[in-house]
């Protein structure tokens, strides 16, 4: 785990931290669609970079396998139920490059004569899957399922993540103040966020 000191962060003013916070940096956590970006730090087994310094072009690989391919392996491993296995199937093709579901769930749940209570249980089994973060359907979401699977979601990084917004813009002060953070927490926190990989499904073979 990576610890506090690691990362310089003053307790008066964390907007200046250009480690935690740059130009390129910043524009990664929005919701919106940003300039591209390397490749994530979770490797075949979807894992974490062991020196916590997060995604990036150093820690990026090539795989053989599209993502696509890595998911369906384990869908047919892990999904029995028929029913539920055509609807991962028809999930997976609508996964963007990123690993993203993007599309209206709804509509899709509609067009196969499913519920979309139905769609909504294959989608909580398929966020189960490596790398961890797909399917999300919002950055949002995709940072959940990453942190909870390091065991680091709870309810002051649920409200980090509600304001996520405030660190794309640089503005760390006002973002700690909303989560009633002290300074060591939130300096972890801020750890704990550079860890996830925002767009898990980069670095499969295309």
């Amino acid at each position: 785990r990576i610890e506090a000191k690691e990362i310089e962060v003053t307790d008066t003013d964390y907007s200046v931290n250009e480690e935690l916070v740059s130009d390129s940096y910043g524009d990664e956590w929005s919701e919106g669609e940003s300039a591209p970006i390397s490749a994530g730090s979770q490797g075949a087994s979807g894992g974490y970079d062991d020196d916590g310094e997060g995604f990036g072009i150093e820690s990026a690989s090539a795989r053989d396998k599209t993502l696509r391919e890595h998911v369906l392996e384990q869908i047919h491993v892990d999904i029995t139920d028929a029913a539920q296995l055509l609807i991962a199937e028809k999930l997976t093709d609508m996964l963007d490059e990123t690993g993203y579901l993007r599309e209206d769930t709804a509509a899709f749940a509609t067009s196969l004569g499913a519920t979309k209570a139905e769609v909504d249980a294959v989608i909580a089994k398929l966020q189960q899957m490596d790398p961890v973060g797909v399917f999300a359907r919002s950055l949002t979401e995709c940072l959940r399922l990453q942190l909870a699977d390091m065991d680091r979601l709870d309810p002051v990084m649920v409200t980090f993540l509600d304001n996520i917004e405030m660190m794309g813009s640089g503005d760390l002060q006002g973002l700690r103040k909303k989560c009633n953070a002290d300074s060591e927490d939130f300096t972890q926190m801020l750890a704990d966020i550079r860890r996830c990989n925002p767009k898990p499904g980069l670095g499969f073979a295309s």
